[in-house]
């Protein structure tokens, strides 16, 4: 943390201010290099920003499909394995 260097009590305002902007400033690009990451990994190949609209259709094509074909195999091969337990089919 940086040491207040002021004259107290009228420059404590002015350094509260700054070093809370600081931390807003340092919290906005951790966030935005947090999506950054997110909005690559199921594909996204531009360097220009996802909206949140992009973002949802491609977890609609990259995510959520794939993750549906999954659980309908699961259910599907439950299924199966029920039926070849009844005895008089």
């Amino acid at each position: 943390m940086i040491p207040f260097q002021g004259t107290a009590p009228e420059g404590i305002d002015a350094f509260i201010d700054g070093l809370i902007a600081q931390d807003v400033s340092q919290r906005e690009r951790e966030a935005a290099l947090c999506w950054h990451d997110l909005t690559h990994s199921p594909g996204h190949a531009s360097e220009q920003e996802l909206r949140l609209k992009g973002a949802d259709e491609l977890a609609d094509m990259q995510i959520r499909f794939p993750a549906f074909l999954l659980a309908t195999h699961y259910w599907e091969g439950g299924w199966l394995m029920d039926m070849a337990a009844i005895d008089n089919i």
